[in-house]
């Protein structure tokens, strides 16, 4: 027997109203997390699919692409969805768009329905879960194109989008260097994810094998906290000659946690300490000292990304495209003063 929304309003012990704002993603501010979570799993429980429209008729209409994203949340994500955005009005495309909030049986149960709403393509922003290689199987098998957003997933070799890591950590340590900084601290991301262990090896690279440069890391996470706790603990304890003239940030956030821990110890930024980040979001700029940081380029993710996905749809091969990130000087980073190590 076909399962009816109402079926899964009954189990869920919600309206079928709720169950429609929640299962088409129009849920924000209307529909508790508590009740969210329970509709969804009541879906899951029921195996509840959708009534969709035959793909006969729809494609008369347009060509409807699938994105899923981990969260839609801050600058970051909001350029880069932009770009894929104003990439698919002009190529005629529907964006479909469901985030998942990092939770399993959200990511199965929108795969699932962007299968059963029998997307042309899919788009996906989200380091790889193995949990998650049956579910995309099926879309490759039945030649429905899959592109990854700035992360590659080498299990299924699809094509992606990524931004050079490694190559934007390389331009912010040697731009400290360049500066004359030979004390430099990283604050580094490494045990979050592959960004993070990529931006530590790029500055590996640039400062192992100087004699003249000491060098600390520190593991801290993308957000501003953890930074400023490193960044305190370290500066109150150490004698002022053995403290980093120079911190590279593993995110801009942490850049800023970085200076707040500076302030309260009275350091200036960049008079004593420069600070450099990594992302160049919206806060970059605003903050004072205006930000120095590494910019990835988040609206050409985006809009590459996009472009890729319909070249695949008409029958080309794609291969997975690198973008460079670019060093964005702002205030925060001076040349060292004289007289410092």
């Amino acid at each position: 027997m076909k399962v009816t929304l109402a079926d899964v309003a009954k189990r869920a012990n919600v309206s079928t109203c709720t169950v429609s704002r929640v299962l088409n993603n129009k849920h924000r501010n209307k529909v508790g997390e508590e009740t969210r979570q329970r509709v969804l799993k009541a879906a899951a429980e029921l195996q509840y699919r959708p009534n969709i429209i035959a793909r006969g008729l729809r494609k008369q209409q347009s060509t409807f692409i699938g994105l899923l994203l981990s969260e839609l949340a801050g600058s970051f994500i909001a350029e880069m969805v932009q770009g894929i955005q104003d990439a698919s009005e002009k190529l005629g495309f529907s964006t479909i768009l469901y985030t998942h909030q990092r939770d399993e049986a959200n990511v199965e149960y929108y795969l699932n329905l962007m299968w059963d709403k029998q997307v042309d393509g899919l788009l996906l922003y989200e380091p790889f879960d193995p949990s998650y290689l049956p579910l995309l199987e099926r879309f490759m098998e039945s030649n429905i194109p899959i592109v990854s957003l700035l992360f590659s997933i080498e299990a299924l070799e699809l094509p992606a989008v990524l931004v050079d890591q490694k190559k934007g950590a390389h331009l912010a340590t040697q731009y400290l260097l360049d500066l004359g900084h030979r004390n430099l601290l990283h604050l580094s991301a490494s045990t979050a994810d592959r960004h993070g262990q990529e931006r530590e090896i790029g500055f590996r690279e640039i400062v192992e094998g100087r004699k003249d440069v000491t060098s600390r890391i520190l593991d801290v996470d993308w957000e501003w906290k953890s930074a400023q706790e490193a960044v305190y603990q370290l500066y109150s304890t150490v004698s002022p000659e053995e403290r980093p003239t120079a911190i590279f940030a593993c995110s801009d956030a942490a850049a800023l946690g970085a200076i707040k821990a500076l302030h309260a110890l009275e350091l200036k930024v960049p008079q004593d300490v420069s600070v450099i980040g990594f992302d160049d979001l919206v806060y970059a700029e605003l903050s004072s000292p205006g930000l120095t940081t590494v910019a990835q380029p988040k609206y050409q993710v985006g809009k590459v990304s996009m472009e890729l996905l319909l070249d695949k749809i008409r029958g080309k091969d794609i291969t997975t495209v690198v973008l460079e990130p670019v060093l964005v000087v702002r205030e925060s980073c001076a040349p060292i003063p004289s007289g410092l190590p």
